[in-house]
């Protein structure tokens, strides 16, 4: 296991062609965060990304030791929003992706 140290910026575990990766990339994209992403292949799941989410799914936001991990897109998408969200994603002024799905 990697210490703490070793990574001070999220780290997304993602699939290009999952739909909910997709969704979380976008929102992530949307706030202006910085996190490393990390491309899975399917068949071939990496350590790190089941000793994060032990169920290997995709897309998983590893925050690391402080901040935990998110399993979930819409998740994913809120927290990354509720850390940026300059196109008002979340509040209703801009494009509402968030409160009706």
């Amino acid at each position: 296991m990697p210490s703490p140290l070793a990574f001070t910026r999220p780290i997304l575990y993602s699939f290009r062609r999952c739909l909910y990766a997709m969704r979380a990339r976008m929102a992530l994209w949307s706030s202006g965060l910085t996190v490393e992403l990390r491309e899975v292949v399917l068949g071939r799941k990496p350590a790190a990304l089941l000793e994060a989410s032990p169920k290997g799914t995709v897309p998983v936001l590893d925050l690391g030791v402080a901040g935990g991990v998110i399993e979930q897109s819409l998740e994913i998408m809120r927290w990354a929003l509720n850390q940026s969200d300059p196109e008002c994603w979340l509040s209703g002024v801009g494009p509402c992706l968030i409160q009706s799905h």
